[in-house]
């Protein structure tokens, strides 16, 4: 059986590879040859998600209603490296990632090509200019979908988050967009452990990942400190509904 999984995984990524090609292809042609604007590249973005979704056997529930147009601070906690794609699948924006996924195998060629803004937090002068960006796009009536606890948590509840992009929505009057996302299996979160592809195959040779996320109502105001309390209350709060459902189920 896990030799099977294996050969299952493997099959997995290499459809996967053909295609974020293909996608990645259509992304740089529509954006760069046609001049098609970044409307174009949003959605070959959204499709590449789902896509990938499908290959990799992940069940989405979406529970509330996504809004359809921004601009929105669209938050969201972090389990797992692939929590982007959950998230890309269904939201309209432009997420911002650490520096070191551009460097991912085919994922890292996907975020280049698609305007995904990469943030080195070690960095002063990267999360400045990042700042600086996520001020831009919020301002320009676009959406930002971003993970404010900087990586992936294994904890039962959010830690803490970074608060330069509540300072820029609060400037700007922009409101915050909760999402809270939850795997079934625990298994699923990230420990850093692992290597990039020992986390991968741990998906890939799954026949299936149920996972949800929870879409809260926007929160308005100019305080950002204020801003990342209620978000992250609101966020563990739904953490918490989804284990107690799942344990009860």
């Amino acid at each position: 059986m896990r030799i099977i999984k294996t050969v299952i995984g493997c099959l997995r990524l290499l459809a996967f590879g053909l295609f974020t090609f293909v996608c990645m292809s259509a992304a740089w042609v529509s954006v760069s040859v046609l001049r098609l604007g970044v409307e174009s590249g949003l959605r070959i973005r959204k499709f590449w998600s789902r896509g990938f979704m499908w290959i990799v056997g992940f069940s989405i529930e979406v529970e509330g209603k996504i809004p359809e147009e921004g601009p929105y601070l669209i938050i969201c906690n972090h389990r797992s490296s692939l929590d982007p794609f959950v998230l890309l699948a269904h939201v309209k924006g432009y997420p911002v990632s650490r520096a070191d996924v551009g460097g991912y195998p085919l994922v890292g060629f996907g975020a280049k090509v698609t305007g995904i803004m990469l943030v080195d937090r070690s960095d002063r002068s990267s999360r400045n200019a990042t700042k600086e960006k996520i001020g831009e796009v919020l301002a320009s009536g676009h959406s930002v979908v971003i993970f404010p606890e900087g990586r992936t948590n294994v904890e039962p509840l959010t830690i803490m988050f970074h608060k330069g992009s509540f300072e820029k929505a609060a400037e700007l009057g922009v409101p915050v967009l909760p999402i809270a996302l939850e795997y079934e299996d625990v298994k699923c979160y990230w420990h850093h452990r692992e290597n990039l592809i020992q986390h991968y195959f741990k998906y890939l040779n799954r026949w299936r990942v149920p996972v949800k996320i929870v879409v809260g109502r926007p929160i308005n105001g100019v305080d950002p400190f204020a801003l990342i309390d209620q978000s992250k209350t609101w966020i563990d709060e739904q953490i918490v509904r989804m284990r107690r459902d799942w344990d009860e189920s």
